[in-house]
């Protein structure tokens, strides 16, 4: 059964990345995307490293590419490419009417309101007050929601991970329960990039409250690896709703 499970995923995956590989529209939006995404990396390494180079373009200019401040150019870049993900994701429930990518779809908006509206930063701050006297392998938490090292606020905000990640599990649950095998091996993909995409927003993120003095290095990972599994699912998702749409026009 397992054999042929990964059989099938081999068969599945290598038919999507030659078709991608064979159209090249699809090569070209995921370079453009990715060259978008590192000219946000890029500039804020210059922006934090090079003070000539914040001079030279100027302390607006400078303030709106800061990959580790809300509100500015590049997380505004990671909300349109989650929200044309999914886009794409509907679109190819309703040409191929399997349940999965609905549940998917359901899953990134999610992501998107969390993100956009500080879902898990708020959640977080209820539940930091009931880990006011935690300790953490034996390092005390802080209280205040700012500051360096491991904070109660951190601790809330991993709870509050760990719910809305029980809330997404159950909705994709549902999605591959009513789905067919050829399009939960497709809807594993997600789930990998997924995983990559809460990687970086959660562990990275964490592990750079215990190492402050390399803030730059550790936002530059965590925000340039987010951009750079959106913009790969925002192409994985584009290549499955051509691919579809191919079969079904002949």
């Amino acid at each position: 059964m397992i054999f042929v499970f990964v059989n099938d995923l081999r068969e599945i995956g290598v038919r999507l990345l030659r078709y991608s590989l064979e159209n090249r529209n699809i090569i070209i939006t995921l370079l453009i995307l990715c060259a978008i995404d590192l000219f946000f990396i890029v500039s804020y390494l210059m922006i934090s490293l090079q003070p000539e180079f914040k001079t030279l373009i100027g302390s607006w200019a400078s303030g709106k590419l800061d990959l580790g401040r809300d509100g500015r150019y590049p997380e505004i870049f990671n909300y349109i490419q989650i929200l044309a993900l999914v886009v794409f994701l509907f679109r190819i429930f309703a040409m191929v009417r399997q349940p999965v990518y609905f549940t998917w779809a359901l899953v990134f908006l999610i992501v998107l309101f969390d993100d956009s509206l500080k879902g898990h930063e708020n959640l977080g701050t209820y539940f930091s007050g009931m880990v006011d006297q935690m300790t953490l392998f034996g390092v005390e938490l802080k209280d205040a929601r700012r500051g360096s090292g491991v904070r109660t606020q951190d601790v809330g905000e991993l709870i509050a991970f760990g719910l809305i990640g029980v809330c997404i599990v159950v909705i994709m649950a549902i999605g591959f329960f009513r789905s067919n095998r050829e399009h939960n091996i497709i809807g594993l993909i997600f789930a990998v990039l997924l995983c990559l995409l809460a990687f970086f927003a959660v562990v990275v993120d964490f592990v750079q409250r215990l190492f402050p003095m390399h803030y730059t290095l550790f936002t530059a990972v965590e925000d340039g690896g987010e951009m750079f599994t959106i913009s790969l699912a925002v192409t994985v998702a584009l290549t499955v709703y051509r691919y579809y749409k191919t079969l079904d026009s002949h």
